[in-house]
């Protein structure tokens, strides 16, 4: 859905460009996320689930401020 929606926004001549660049991310954040976790879960056993709790609390934080932020 998430590369649907970056395919549509793309102009025809950079399209290949901008999906290669998304591909190559997407796959260098699972590699980086996977080393960084198992780093981490080397100090403790329930840090990376903490850590991933923090995150999501925090993109739902942010996604109320912005709600009430842009709210029509």
């Amino acid at each position: 859905l998430l590369q649907d929606l970056i395919t549509q926004e793309a102009q025809v001549e950079t399209r290949n460009l901008v999906l290669g660049f998304y591909q190559s991310t997407q796959s260098l954040g699972q590699i980086l996320g996977a080393y960084l976790a198992g780093i981490i879960y080397n100090f403790s056993p329930q840090a990376p689930f903490s850590l991933a709790f923090l995150a999501l609390l925090g993109a739902f934080l942010c996604s109320l401020f912005y709600r009430r932020m842009y709210r029509i």
